[in-house]
């Protein structure tokens, strides 16, 4: 078979995919109609089979049942974690003060440690004490 067979056996067979029935746009009008009717009177049968049903107490207060349980059980949840962070938090803080005391306990601090420490610890504050006593002393 030629190539020029192959592509005239395709361009007919192209031409039958875009030809129209016979009469189709004459009928097309009718079948329209009659399609909406049936759709008409399935929707009707339909509407009178499923009449509604008076609607029960628990089917109206399930969704607020549902919103009240949910908001309930996300509080619960976080007073659960910071239930469990605050006993978290005190057992280390429990383990800090052992581990100070022990170590306090066992460490022999001399007077010249002592001084040194409150002076390097306080001697910010005792500078800002002294700047705003100076600052006030002036303004008299």
């Amino acid at each position: 078979m030629s190539l020029e067979d192959k592509l005239s056996q395709t361009s007919e067979k192209s031409k039958a995919h875009f030809t129209v029935p016979d009469n189709y746009f004459v009928e097309l009008e009718q079948r329209i109609m009659e399609s909406i009717a049936e759709d008409e009177s399935e929707e009707v049968q339909q509407s009178v089979a499923l009449s509604p049903s008076p609607i029960s107490l628990w089917m109206r207060l399930r969704p607020y049942i549902g919103l009240a349980a949910a908001f309930f059980l996300t509080i619960g949840i976080f007073r659960l974690f910071n239930y469990a962070r605050l006993s978290i938090m005190e057992e280390r803080a429990q383990k800090k003060e052992n581990i100070m005391a022990k170590d306090l306990s066992t460490e022999q601090i001399t007077e010249q440690d002592y001084y040194d420490f409150l002076t390097s610890e306080y001697a910010e504050d005792i500078e800002n004490n002294w700047l705003e006593s100076s600052i006030y002393s002036d303004l008299d």
